[in-house]
């Protein structure tokens, strides 16, 4: 899962959202409509004949125009907590009412994001029950849509066992399961607070996934390896061991794992893969246009000169600094391109920049700069207006 969920992102559209993946734009927390309630209730109910569903909408739907996504989804857990049985036997019922296992990795969490509630209920009353019949719980939810978010008080107050039991689940043939491995013990992940298993724990359970074949995996065990290199130095050595082991897969782990770290220049890891300091001359370096309104594009362009005899591996990015409110620049990096410089050649290099608002960045007038840097160490810099 990544972003915020009460920002307005969009959401699945209303037409048959408990089994259908059509998606359109509107506020996210509207997902949760009554007609959704009412289908989550029904549903229910023919597990569990008793569950009375005109009171559990009548319920839900308290103060509900107030209620974000995260709120209005614990409240419908809350809500089927107070009809259901006690213990397993509620929970129990849940995993009767899933629907069938997801079929494949791509975007496929949206046609199940109804199921979000039912996360919910493990994470709030997940303690009820045993940890047998709670970790089979988040087993059958994460092959529908996902339970990272529902392990994680459990991880608090019984870590060990549950650590024992996602390295067996490292192995599992449903690459959701093993993305859950991850995902679900992730520092930092998106939407949930923020968690601490210990470095070396989290290194060992990534240890058993750092050579899985599936992207989806992968991209979700790179996202917790940067998570932690963020706060322990010595996730840096277990990389450098990995990345020697000569596997396709795992090389592509630790790059995507250490991208903040080959943003910022980072010697260490830039020798990791190779990335010397660059022997080369910038020249003809221009923006076009230099001047623009908020909303248009401007290209920077410049020319690059191998003073080498031998190849060189080079990596570009392009460094935006951004002015903010208060005047002041905010450097955003843009990956550009990774290639062999061969002696004495001569390249020439274009980037289009797109100066449009976004809900994530807020475009302000000014003079903003350009840096282009290569292989970690800034070589020259220019400047253009935005009106």
């Amino acid at each position: 899962m990544a972003k915020t969920v009460d920002t307005g992102d969009s959401a699945p559209s209303r037409a048959d959202k408990t089994g259908g993946a059509a998606i359109s734009k509107t506020p996210f927390k509207d997902y949760f409509d009554a007609a959704l309630v009412t289908s989550i209730g029904e549903k229910i109910q023919t597990n569990f004949a008793a569950f009375d569903v005109s009171l559990f909408v009548e319920q839900t739907l308290i103060d509900w125009d107030e209620r974000t996504f995260t709120q209005r989804s614990e409240q419908i857990a809350f809500c089927l907590h107070a009809q259901l049985p006690a213990g397993e036997a509620g929970i129990s019922i849940l995993t009767k009412t899933l629907p069938d296992e997801l079929q494949g990795t791509k975007d496929v969490l949206n046609d199940n994001y109804w199921l979000w509630p039912f996360g919910d209920y493990l994470k709030l009353y997940g303690h009820e029950v045993g940890l047998d019949a709670f970790l089979a719980a988040c087993y059958e939810l994460t092959k529908r849509f996902t339970a990272e978010f529902a392990i994680r008080p459990r991880l608090l107050t019984d870590q060990d066992a549950i650590i024992a039991q996602l390295k067996e689940w490292t192995q599992d043939e449903n690459p959701h399961v093993r993305r859950f491995v991850s995902e679900g013990t992730r520092p930092r992940l998106p939407w949930a607070k923020k968690l601490d298993i210990g470095a070396e724990t989290s290194l060992e359970l990534l240890g058993l996934l750092r050579a899985d074949r599936s992207a989806y995996v992968k991209k979700s065990v790179a996202n917790h390896l940067n998570d932690l290199a963020k706060e322990h130095d010595q996730v840096l050595d277990t990389l450098e061991d990995w990345f020697a082991e000569d596997n396709t897969d795992t090389k592509w782990i630790v790059r995507h794992a250490v991208r903040n770290h080959l943003k910022a220049g980072d010697k260490r890891v830039l020798a990791m893969f190779g990335y010397k300091k660059p022997e080369i001359e910038i020249t003809e370096v221009a923006m076009d246009p230099s001047e623009l309104p908020i909303g248009e594009s401007t290209t920077v362009a410049f020319s690059m000169r191998s003073q080498s005899q031998k190849p060189q591996k080079i990596m570009i990015d392009i460094i935006v600094g951004y002015v903010k409110a208060n005047g002041e620049r905010k450097p955003k990096v843009f990956k550009y391109k990774d290639f062999m410089l061969h002696p004495n050649e001569i390249i020439r290099c274009e980037k289009k920049l797109l100066m449009q608002q976004r809900s994530t960045r807020k475009l302000y007038r000014g003079e903003h700069t350009i840096a282009i840097q290569v292989n970690g160490v800034t070589t020259v810099e220019t400047m253009f207006q935005l009106t």
